[in-house]
């Protein structure tokens, strides 16, 4: 059934009006009186608790008392079909969230309209002690006939009702006051907040706070200042933004004390005439008044000025001076209109103007004092004292000074402090706190005292914790900058807060440069510091440190894959260098692979690579690095085999080139008897027998020295602490070469003049017939025989024997042996030593 009747009310079912949070509205009609009613359905889940039930209904009964044209009126409340209810008066119109939507510009005077009404609404509600608490632009309705009404005071609470706040709708976030968002006491002055809250929107086209979520706007209601609405708007006003920014004031004790304060405040904008102007003007009437023995009646009267709803009802204060016989009197006239001009004198005392007159030549003589009558300064002096006393101050220096000027004695420094004490007042009055702070400053360069002194600090601090806190989620290296200024200014207590507050702008300002410059290493450093207190931008925080995540990884990434190029590039650098024996090349590179890091990079075969490379370089003076590795040996005759085999060796040194007969006449200098055996001797042979060569002395010291037996060069090796090279070690030295083994040391193909092998070794196929240190023994992969393979003979490595076999002997796998006591001008050596050894001896 769409139609139901409910107690005194019937409800429409098919005539839904709208849903709000407390539940459904539906058009109704109140059967008693006939009129229409809008008849709220209230949830389910408001009225399972039967206290809350008992309470509300207790509430919609003080509601229903407040009766007022400027308030939605609650019909009252009620219980039927299970659910709870409660009849309001149905007005037809629209609300101002409804306007604001649609993008309608409010006018000044619309702003000041609304301010008037709602005022006049919370007034008549705190009449009975009843607090809104849900002030906003959805329960403000304009109706047709231009009317401001507000509504919804069925979620409001008397100051003095005992349902807790937990069973309540708390309000909108949007348009919350401080005390309300941190759950403290709440008094008119929260609806007064959320009026300011309203009226600023109104004037800007948007709120004073705004944020993701409500918990952030909640604690920029707390904790932030607004930006002024005239940055925003500069066609406002300067007194209506006054009165939004006084509406706004984090602490309940500095905004308007009652909603009847508002309405007197708004009501002197819209007639023109501000409350500072009243005081002024009634300060100056007091200035003009002269002592008279009584003041006389009014000559005139001004009209009444007619009452109207656009301009409401104000009391003017207006004076006019009447010189007439030395008398002053005071007239007033009420109304809403400007105030009328004094009455002019009569016709009869109005002069046409003369030229001024002359000086006499000689000025005349004053008259004599008269001792009993009072001197002229001491009734003015009187009146300021009594204006000082009342703390007039403007009247007071006024006075004062015009006693200065007629002779009395000090009154310098209650001048100085009367105009002080005004300044310091009209600092107090001062809605601008840049302009406030120039009257504190003033005040306490005037006079210096510990209250201008505080107030000048409270309003400097004031000032730039207001500009500071407006910036923030905006320019915050400004904001960082403000906070920066309000801290010296601030309270003890607050010190640490504000230096926090700073410190964080700072980062912020550091964490947006950073990404706006893709420095996103330090972005995601600033974003990480700050989320640590977040300070209400979780959510952005979040967002930034989220991208400038994602930004590191992606060049993290980039990096890693360009540093694994660039490591790769390096290794192979470095082992194309080593390949050509390029020692400090090679280092080069693995120096700088070994420099790379990224994730999941092995160190190994840079370490040991680097380990082989520092080998080569440590090479004593006159010896070669020959790299350790796998190589083909032998092959291409009867003595060699066939065929070749692989063979691996370790690192070792060899001599440049063979040992000369100069060096190897220091080893025998170095024995003491030429003519003694030295280690190494065969035990066969006789005692006495020189091991020197015969010709030693003959042969020329740079040359290779020769007519040693392989005692002599064994011996030598032992004295150097060296040892001859095995025949694959030889080999291996001479043969070697990237590219491939070498036939002959120097390359491909035999040539009569011979040369240096890849490795820069001399004398290696064109010098002498050097002895190694392995007997002339098969090679393990050669099915070869020889009657002299054994250990008889031992294996000799280069140089030609014959002029008519040196294409033959020159090759670097072509191998010739003799007895160790084998003694020939052809037959020399070199000498070789492990790089362990080396190692070794360095250490």
């Amino acid at each position: 059934m769409s139609v139901k009747t409910w107690g005194d009310f019937e409800v429409y079912f098919d005539r839904p009006l709208g849903r709000g949070g407390m539940g459904a509205v539906y058009l109704g009609r109140q059967i008693s009186l006939d009129r229409p009613a809008a008849v709220k359905l209230l949830k389910k889940d408001l009225t399972e608790n039967p206290e809350f039930v008992t309470r509300f209904h207790r509430e919609a009964s003080l509601l229903a008392r407040l009766v007022d044209a400027h308030v939605v009126q609650v019909f009252g409340a009620g219980e039927a079909d299970g659910s709870h209810f409660y009849a309001m008066e149905f007005v037809e119109g629209e609300d101002l969230a409804a306007k604001l939507k649609k993008g309608h510009p409010f006018s000044v005077d619309e702003v000041l309209q609304v301010a008037l009404s709602v005022g006049l609404a919370l007034q008549a509600a705190w009449r009975h002690r009843i607090i809104h608490r849900d002030i906003k632009p959805s329960n403000i309705l304009i109706t047709e006939d231009r009317q401001i009404k507000v509504m919804d005071f069925g979620l409001a609470k008397a100051s003095d009702s005992d349902l807790t706040q937990s069973e309540v709708i708390m309000g909108t976030a949007k348009y919350m006051s401080p005390e309300q968002a941190t759950g403290g006491d709440l008094d008119i002055r929260s609806d007064l907040y959320s009026l300011g809250v309203v009226l600023y929107e109104l004037a800007t086209g948007k709120p004073p706070f705004m944020g993701e979520t409500p918990t952030a706007i909640m604690y920029q209601h707390v904790h932030q200042a607004p930006m002024p609405p005239r940055q925003i708007n500069r066609k406002l006003p300067v007194d209506v933004e006054g009165l939004i920014l006084r509406l706004l004031a984090k602490d309940p004790r500095t905004r308007y004390p009652t909603p009847e304060a508002v309405v007197s405040t708004v009501r002197g904008i819209l007639d023109g005439v501000t409350p500072d102007e009243r005081s002024t003007l009634y300060n100056e009437t007091l200035l003009l008044a002269t002592p008279t023995p009584a003041p006389q009646e009014p000559t005139a009267t001004a009209p009444p000025v007619p009452r109207s709803s656009a301009a409401p009802l104000m009391l003017t204060l207006t004076a006019g001076l009447l010189l007439a016989g030395g008398g002053a009197y005071y007239y007033f006239v009420e109304g809403g209109g400007k105030p009328a001009p004094p009455p002019k004198p009569p016709a009869a005392m109005r002069k046409p103007p003369e030229d001024p007159p002359r000086p006499p030549a000689d000025p005349p003589a004053p008259p004599p004092a008269d001792p009993a009558r009072p001197a002229a300064w001491e009734a003015p002096l009187k009146k300021g004292l009594d204006a000082f006393a009342r703390r007039e101050w403007t009247a007071a220096v006024s006075l004062l000074e015009e006693a200065g000027r007629l002779g009395a004695a000090d009154v310098k420094d209650k001048i100085l402090q009367a105009k002080a004490n005004d300044l310091i007042l009209r600092g107090d009055e001062e809605t601008d706190d840049e302009r406030a702070i120039e009257r504190f400053d003033a005040a306490r360069k005037l006079v210096p005292s510990e209250e201008a002194d505080r107030k000048f600090a409270r309003a400097s601090y004031r000032r730039w914790s207001k500009l500071a806190e407006s910036r923030e989620g905006g320019d915050w290296n400004q904001a960082a900058v403000d906070w920066g200024r309000a801290l010296p200014f601030a309270e003890d207590g607050l010190k640490a807060e504000i230096e926090a507050r700073r410190q964080f702008c700072r980062l912020y300002a550091e964490g947006v440069r950073a990404r706006t410059g893709e420095d996103w290493k330090t972005a995601h450093e600033r974003f990480r510091e700050l989320a640590k207190d977040p300070r209400g931008f979780s959510s952005s925080i979040d967002l930034e440190l989220k991208r400038a995540k994602e930004e590191v990884d992606k060049l993290a990434a980039l990096a890693r894959v360009e540093l694994k190029k660039e490591f790769d590039r390096a290794l192979e650098e470095g082992r194309a260098a080593c390949a050509r024996a390029a020692w400090a090349e090679a280092r080069s590179a693995f120096a700088r692979a070994g420099e790379l890091r990224f994730a999941g990079m092995s160190r190994e075969p840079v370490a040991a690579l680097m380990k082989d490379v520092e080998a080569a370089l440590a090479a004593a003076p006159g010896m070669v690095y020959v790299p350790g590795g796998a190589f083909r040996m032998g092959g291409g005759r009867d003595v060699e085999g066939p065929e070749d085999g692989e063979v691996r060796v370790a690192a070792f040194y060899l001599d440049e080139r063979e040992t000369s007969a100069g060096e190897y006449r220091d080893f025998l200098k170095a024995l003491g008897d030429a003519g003694g055996h030295h280690p190494g001797c065969a035990k066969d042979e006789p005692a006495g027998k020189s091991h020197a060569p015969a010709d030693i002395d003959e042969q020329k010291a740079d040359e290779p020295v020769v007519n040693v037996d392989w005692w002599d060069a064994a011996s030598y090796a032992a004295w150097k602490k060296k040892r001859l090279p095995r025949e694959s070690e030889w080999e291996r030295a001479a043969g070697f070469d990237p590219a491939g083994r070498r036939p002959y040391p120097w390359g491909e193909k035999w040539r009569k003049e011979g040369g240096r092998s890849f490795l820069g070794l001399s004398g290696m196929g064109d010098g002498a017939i050097e002895w190694t240190s392995d007997w002339f023994q098969k090679y393990p992969w050669s099915g070869t025989s020889n009657i002299d393979f054994g250990e008889k003979k031992k294996a000799l490595r280069g140089g030609v024997l014959l002029a008519g076999d040196a294409e033959r002997d020159a090759r670097t796998s072509f191998r010739h042996w003799n007895l160790p006591s084998y003694r020939s001008g052809k037959v020399g050596f070199r000498c070789a030593r492990d790089v362990a050894e080396r190692a070794t001896e360095d250490r």
